[in-house]
């Protein structure tokens, strides 16, 4: 019998965890690639979790349901981790284990001062926009607060866009759309008036230079 690797054997253990039949005939095919499709209803998030292998989708997935107590208003993954926005709270989940991931405060929340209505993170931090325009950097180990501005007008910050380590966009219910350099905490420079409504998306376009 061939021998399997030792990641072999650790895909096999993932998806018998999640009721999944694997035998030796299948577990040739791993290392497999884990998709996720989250859904959110209040205060409920429903996800669904895919295996991909040999470029075939298996057809079958494990769901799974956490209820995080209050609305969610904005929810962000990679493949690791789950961070859910809910009034003043922000939930962790530990996505490769499928359970709550207990932070720097030994729960799986972090308490917040402002509600967060839009987040992005990488390499181990979290930017939020909040209500009131409060932009915020924090680092999700410790739960420590790096920096925190006050912008757009002291109005609702809507939508982020995580250029790089260094540099973001915002916007919001100002109308306008602001570029920043994280590790100067600076305002680069503003679009006034870029939509003639509340602005509740924002993109870059590479191939065409543009702000979406």
């Amino acid at each position: 019998m061939k021998q399997l690797s030792e990641k072999s054997y650790h895909w096999a253990n993932v998806l018998k965890s999640e009721g999944f039949i694997v035998d030796n005939k299948n577990v040739r095919n791993f290392p497999v690639e884990i998709s996720y499709e989250s859904e959110v209803n209040e205060d409920n998030i429903f996800l669904k979790k895919y295996y991909l292998w040999n470029n075939w989708l298996h057809k079958k997935y494990s769901s799974h349901k956490w209820k995080c107590g209050g609305t969610v208003n904005a929810i962000v993954n990679n493949s690791d981790i789950l961070i859910a926005a809910t009034d003043l709270n922000l939930h962790f989940f530990d996505l490769i284990n499928m359970v709550p991931l207990k932070g720097a405060q030994g729960t799986n929340r972090m308490r917040l001062d402002k509600e967060v209505l839009t987040m992005q993170f990488r390499e181990g931090l979290l930017l939020t926009g909040s209500i009131e325009g409060y932009l915020t950097l924090y680092e999700i180990e410790t739960g420590e607060q790096l920096f925190n501005i006050r912008t757009h007008g002291s109005l609702d910050i809507e939508s982020l866009h995580w250029i790089d380590s260094q540099f973001c966009l915002s916007a919001g219910w100002d109308k306008s759309i602001r570029a920043w350099d994280i590790s100067t905490e600076t305002e680069l420079f503003e679009i006034p008036n870029a939509h003639n409504r509340a602005i509740t998306s924002v993109n870059i376009v590479y191939r065409v230079n543009l702000i979406l």
